[in-house]
């Protein structure tokens, strides 16, 4: 089974994004630890602007994820809520990464509770406070 990390990697600093990008790092070696094929758009790298690299992963994630495991902070993410929303509408489960089981065990894996509507709700009030974009 393969899992999409999902998360703020974008930040006012880059000690903050450093700091997101480690975390990424840090989950998806946990992740393939407990069985899983894993996609960590943070090891990726940037291509030019922020439209260009969300179209990257957006593509990865419908094309090759099973479901989406989601990092703290994501609903504080536009990049995450996109990825979000566009895993709800191909019916792609949204999973608390902390709380993922082994892949074995995945059956047994509690979905977050967020609907398309709570995550697309976030994304227009994300937007409406002119958050800064974050992937």
């Amino acid at each position: 089974m393969t899992l999409y990390l999902s998360g703020p990697i974008t930040a006012e600093t880059e000690q903050e994004e450093e700091t997101n990008t480690l975390l990424f790092s840090t989950e998806a070696l946990h992740l393939r630890e407990l069985g899983y094929l894993v996609i960590n758009p943070a090891a990726l790298g940037r291509l030019g602007g922020w439209r260009e690299y969300m179209g990257r992963d957006i593509s990865l994630l419908l094309a090759h994820a099973d479901h989406v495991a989601m990092l703290p902070g994501w609903f504080r993410s536009r990049g995450a809520l996109l990825e979000a929303t566009n895993a709800l509408v191909v019916g792609q489960g949204l999973y608390d990464a902390a709380t993922i089981p082994p892949a074995e065990d995945f059956g047994q894996a509690i979905p977050l509770r967020e609907t398309l509507v709570d995550v697309v709700t976030a994304l227009a009030v994300a937007m409406a406070e002119g958050r800064r974009a974050s992937a």
